[in-house]
């Protein structure tokens, strides 16, 4: 799949989480420049063999982990007057996205938009085509914006890390 979208100038850097779930993140320039990327992630349900359950519960090692797959754009906003986080999932289901050729139209899809898109329309645009999208700066409750607001942007700083480490890797 990289190779297919590297031919649409879009680069990918990934990583495996703490839930050994393998998660990718893909962008071109502008988007990288914005602060602008694309997460997709597919995880198996878990599998309860009888040795990860303990007393008839499955073993923290599982607990909470995420199946099904994901396809979202994380992105970091500077409007006039703060920094604004936006986390909008695409698409959400309990079973991968159809088939490759589907998440390769939908992510070069996504690029193309964000790149041909002003500044001020791009978080307009993927507000309204977004299944379910998370904007701390929206939320009510503190607590719960603050958290928001955190996950994002820790998720931000992982992807920069990732990509400024797959850069000195090519060097």
């Amino acid at each position: 799949m990289e190779v297919l979208l590297a031919l649409y100038n879009i680069q990918t850097v990934r990583f495996i989480d703490n839930s050994e779930i393998e998660r990718h993140y893909f962008f071109d320039d502008k988007m990288l420049a914005e602060n602008i990327f694309i997460e997709y992630y597919a995880a198996d349900p878990v599998d309860t063999d009888e040795d990860e359950i303990i007393g008839g519960n499955i073993s923290s090692d599982f607990q909470g982990r995420e199946n099904g797959s994901l396809l979202s754009v994380v992105m970091k906003y500077q409007d006039t007057y703060q920094n604004k986080y936006y986390d909008l999932v695409m698409y959400r289901n309990a079973v991968e996205i159809g088939t490759p050729v589907l998440l390769i139209q939908t992510i070069i899809f996504l690029v193309k938009l964000i790149g041909d898109s002003q500044p001020l329309k791009i978080v307009e645009y993927l507000t309204s085509i977004a299944t379910d999208p998370l904007i701390p700066h929206q939320i009510e409750d503190m607590e719960f914006r603050e958290s928001a607001y955190e996950m994002i942007r820790l998720k931000l700083q992982i992807i920069q890390n990732l990509i400024s480490t797959h850069k000195a890797g090519r060097n």
